[in-house]
């Protein structure tokens, strides 16, 4: 049974003289610890009860200590902090390590000292899926900035003081709103996304119009305003890194269609905006996309996309519910002209 106040610390370490001596450490510091010797117990013992830590060696008999890792950090609404620890410290195990979630990579042999720093380290995963190998776009120093390039944009958006905190919850808000940046080029694409609760879009909207909407639809299309101010910011800041980025126009979705992004994503980071007593989730997932066949939603103006998105490698795909005027269909074959552009219906017939 648990000490009554002493925070739980489950330690996996098949080494015994290791094991006791890492106890003692954090033991001295007031954690209760459970000490187990192989991968398989570490997981038993984690799905059994709340722990706030995890301390886990890299060879573990088993199951890996990345394996336990990684499924401590990627349960949903994980406030255990996990660390690896391993005595082969180069920057490719750091790197494993980050991608499995680890809060931090200790290498062995490890003082008390930096042991005590690591467990007094404040929780704040910066993704809730690591990224998948080294992809120029999570490289980018955008992605990584990508809090503190929302709160100054939103805070003058809404006109009142906005922060803007990484999470790992993914709400079941119902609704739900995405749009995209697009690189033909790189064949990536960062797509922004909301979930908020109705009275959290009606606040939004009141903020953003200085009056209450007059229906669900226009508290709504308050939400997809933050949306295109955000992924105008990114848009100029991507830019930067050698990125051409199309706006992708924000449409309705489902927080089922988000779950199902960030699991197809290399990379997703997810934060909770918050203003007055009102708060938000707002999400950035990037993901591979097929620079030929490009899906662009909800094109109103074919010709201006068409001219962002087609390049020397790349193509447009629309959509057949696509309406044009004929003006503006012939400028689109006239921006296309020599490019690869794929349509469901014949753009001679699109009215």
């Amino acid at each position: 049974m648990s000490a009554p106040g002493r925070k739980r610390v489950l330690l996996a370490e098949d080494e015994v003289v290791c094991s006791v001596i890492v106890q003692r450490m954090i033991e001295k510091d007031g954690y209760e610890v459970v000490v187990v010797k192989d991968g398989m117990s570490a997981l038993r013992e984690v799905e059994a009860g709340d722990f706030f830590a995890v301390i886990a060696d890299w060879m573990l008999p088993e199951l890996d200590g990345i394996e336990i890792v990684r499924r401590v950090t990627s349960r949903p609404g994980n406030k255990t902090k996990a660390f690896l620890t391993s005595v082969i410290d180069i920057p490719a195990a750091r790197e494993h390590a980050a991608a499995a979630g680890a809060l931090d990579f200790l290498p062995k042999p490890v003082s008390a000292a930096t042991l005590l720093k690591a467990l007094r380290t404040e929780l704040k995963p910066v993704v809730v899926k690591a990224p998948e190998g080294n992809h120029p776009m999570t490289r980018a120093a955008a992605w990584s900035n990508i809090t503190a390039l929302s709160s100054g944009p939103l805070t003058e958006l809404l006109g009142t003081p906005v922060s803007v905190e990484l999470a790992t919850d993914v709400p079941d808000d119902p609704v739900a709103l995405t749009c995209g940046l697009v690189d033909a080029r790189n064949g990536s694409e960062v797509t922004p996304w909301i979930l908020a609760r109705e009275s959290a879009a009606i606040s939004v909207a009141t903020a953003m119009l200085g009056e209450a909407p007059g229906n669900a639809e226009e508290a709504a299309d308050a939400l997809a305003e933050v949306l295109n101010l955000l992924a105008g910011v990114l848009k100029t800041e991507f830019g930067t890194n050698d990125f051409k980025f199309t706006l992708v126009l924000p449409k309705r979705t489902t927080s089922k269609e988000i779950r199902a992004l960030i699991e197809g994503a290399f990379a997703s980071i997810v934060t909770t905006v918050a203003f007055g007593d009102t708060s938000f989730a707002l999400g950035f997932s990037a993901r591979s996309v097929n620079a030929v066949e490009m899906r662009v939603e909800d094109l109103r103006e074919g010709f201006v996309l068409a001219e962002d998105v087609c390049n020397a490698t790349g193509g447009m795909l629309l959509p057949a519910c696509t309406r044009l005027t004929a003006t503006a269909a012939q400028r689109l074959r006239e921006t296309c002209k020599g490019r690869k552009v794929r349509a469901h219906v014949p753009l001679a017939s699109v009215a």
